[in-house]
């Protein structure tokens, strides 16, 4: 039995590392309130869709857009960018970098608002 928790234990530790992988390298400064975006629609939540629950995903990818907005405009003011948290599409370019979340953080709010029309 103690073989079988090891084995899900560790395969638990290793969704968790994906996870954090996947929002760090897609949402960089804005990983925190898209995990909690992504937390909202896994689907293990009751209810799966409601008018709250569209208002919670709405208010979380406007608060991920904000924290990539401020970060970008720091950014423009001086040159400590914290390399870390945005991947540069070419070297020296996280403007483009920047970009990539916005659209990324554009298509969700697409799906959302689909979600939105579906659930009307």
């Amino acid at each position: 039995m103690a073989d079988r928790d090891d084995r899900v234990g560790g395969r638990t530790c290793r969704v968790a590392a994906l996870r954090a992988d996947f929002l760090d390298r897609a949402f960089g400064p804005a990983r925190e309130p898209m995990d909690r975006f992504y937390w909202l629609i896994e689907g293990s939540h009751r209810p799966l869709l409601s008018e709250d629950l569209i208002g919670r995903m709405y208010r979380l990818l406007e608060e991920a857009r904000q924290v990539v907005s401020s970060r970008r405009s720091r950014s423009r003011e001086t040159s400590d960018v914290d390399a870390k948290h945005v991947r540069p599409a070419t070297p020296n370019s996280y403007e483009a970098g920047y970009e990539a979340i916005a659209t990324r953080l554009d298509a969700l709010i697409l799906y959302t608002h689909y979600v939105e029309r579906w659930f009307d």
